[in-house]
């Protein structure tokens, strides 16, 4: 259920990545911050975040062109945008993470093909809708949520929201060393280098980060498993071989062998 792999063959793609999104939604990341201080959740803990400088403030912000107001999950009449994205600098964050979404998504249909199937059918579901459908015209990868989060360590836990066959895929960037993240129980432990990813199931595997060295920035991809109930698709199962020899066999058959991302058509 492990995979790691360096992430950008391009070294400057994730460094470009890291400067943009230190400039476009720094701010916000620590106005979210400041504003869920009194949350009882260990994932706004003061302690864990950390000030490296005053470019990359520390803070956390959620993304998600397609969900649900609180506590009406599952109502076509309480589906929205995050406020971030509907601002010009969410707007800008999804434009300038296009050429990195769309290799996350490329990646993410070699490590699990069927929950690539799944995250692209739940996208071309929730565009009937009309008020997430401009959103999701920009959203630049399958999975439909992700979490920003610079200068936090992590402690051990479990993302108790995920689910068991889902993969989530972490990328750090940065200027830093020494955030290795760990992941229990297999006891695997990487280094977590800048421009590298970690692609496995946060639901599935207690894991976490330690502090780095340097300021770092975490985009955390996910899905929602509502939003895969909400729009009628069929949920994808464990990755285990015999997906791999069905998708090759059922390519080949059909003389359609190839890798073409559909994400431009989401």
């Amino acid at each position: 259920m492990e995979l790691r792999i360096p992430f950008f063959t391009n070294v400057d793609i994730g460094q470009d990545i890291y400067q943009k999104c230190a400039g476009e939604i720094a701010g916000e990341m620590q106005n979210e911050l400041a504003v869920h201080r009194q949350s009882r959740s260990w994932r706004f803990l003061s302690t864990l975040f950390s000030q490296v400088n005053d470019s990359i403030p520390p803070g956390l912000i959620n993304f998600s062109a397609a969900w649900f107001m609180l506590g009406r999950e599952g109502r076509e009449d309480s589906l929205i945008t995050s406020p971030i994205l509907r601002s010009a600098r969410g707007k800008q964050w999804m434009r300038d993470m296009a050429e990195a979404g769309t290799l996350l998504s490329g990646v993410l249909r070699i490590m699990h093909p069927d929950q690539y199937r799944m995250g692209y059918e739940v996208m071309t579901g929730l565009m009937h809708y009309e008020q997430v459908n401009l959103a999701l015209s920009t959203w630049p990868s399958v999975f439909n949520a992700a979490t920003v989060i610079s200068n936090r360590c992590c402690p051990m836990h479990r993302d108790n929201k995920g689910s068991f066959p889902l993969f989530d895929i972490l990328i750090s960037t940065g200027d830093y060393s020494n955030a290795p993240i760990s992941i229990l129980p297999v006891g695997i432990q990487f280094p977590n280098s800048p421009g590298s990813m970690c692609g496995f199931s946060g639901f599935g595997f207690r894991h976490g980060v330690a502090g780095a060295d340097g300021a770092r920035i975490c985009h955390a991809f996910y899905m929602r498993r509502e939003l895969q109930i909400f729009t009628g698709v069929v949920p994808c199962s464990w990755m285990t071989q015999d997906v791999y020899r069905r998708w090759i066999g059922e390519s080949i058959g059909r003389s359609r062998f190839h890798w073409k991302l559909d994400i431009d058509n989401i």
